[in-house]
């Protein structure tokens, strides 16, 4: 098993992959997970489906007392989206998604073009 900090670094790239525009996520409507928040996205890279979404899930503190958090996870799919292993967290997770959720809503294009109108 590779270490943390090579996933770390696989992360990384797909990071930056994903702000160069070079890797695109497409919004995944099939994914069957608990809780998830927002959209999932999947990606072909290197011929395998990655998948990255927001979750959320019960964290308790003792037997009665718990409290709703949110994590993301990065997952490799098979062809039906079915789990196939889950990534290890990462730091750049959350920054992942949001650069994912942010080229996925076309924001630059739209600031580009409101801020170019009269």
């Amino acid at each position: 098993m590779y270490s943390e900090s090579q996933w770390e670094k696989a992360i990384k790239k797909l990071l930056d992959l994903t702000h160069s525009r070079k890797l695109e996520w497409t919004t995944l409507e099939l994914l069957e997970r608990d809780g998830i928040q927002g959209h999932a996205y999947v990606a072909a890279v290197q011929d395998r489906f990655i998948a990255v979404y927001e979750f959320q899930y019960k964290s308790y503190h003792d037997e009665d007392s718990w409290e709703w958090d949110n994590e993301v996870a990065i997952e490799f799919v098979d062809n039906n989206f079915n789990l196939e292993w889950r990534w290890p967290a990462s730091p750049l997770r959350w920054r992942l998604l949001d650069e994912i959720r942010f080229q996925s809503s076309h924001a630059s294009d739209f600031i580009e073009k409101f801020l170019e109108e009269a």
